[in-house]
């Protein structure tokens, strides 16, 4: 009976964590009197355009980036988490 290597298992795990590692962790922020909820986008993970509310222009395909949530809504948890934006880095840090 061939034999398992576990390692092989573990390697998308693994490269997760390195990943999170490269981009850093979700974490809170309080700003102008709000508590937010920020996790790092990788240039690898931004699969998608949007548009920043720090300056009005498009966070590009390929740019890391922030997003962000409050953290205590006054609609609730999901409701918070439905109306998330993503920022430029740069935008976020100035707001």
């Amino acid at each position: 009976m061939p034999r398992r290597h576990r390692r092989e298992s573990h390697d998308d795990d693994f490269l997760d964590n390195i990943e999170r590692l490269k981009t850093g962790f979700r974490r809170r922020e309080t700003k102008r009197g709000n508590t937010y909820v920020v996790q790092p986008i990788s240039e690898s993970r931004a699969v998608k355009e949007y548009r920043c509310p720090g300056c009005q222009l498009v966070v590009s395909i390929g740019v890391a980036h922030v997003v962000a949530w409050q953290e205590d809504s006054i609609m609730g948890a999901d409701q918070a988490v439905a109306d998330r934006r993503h920022w430029h880095t740069h935008c976020w840090r100035i707001f």
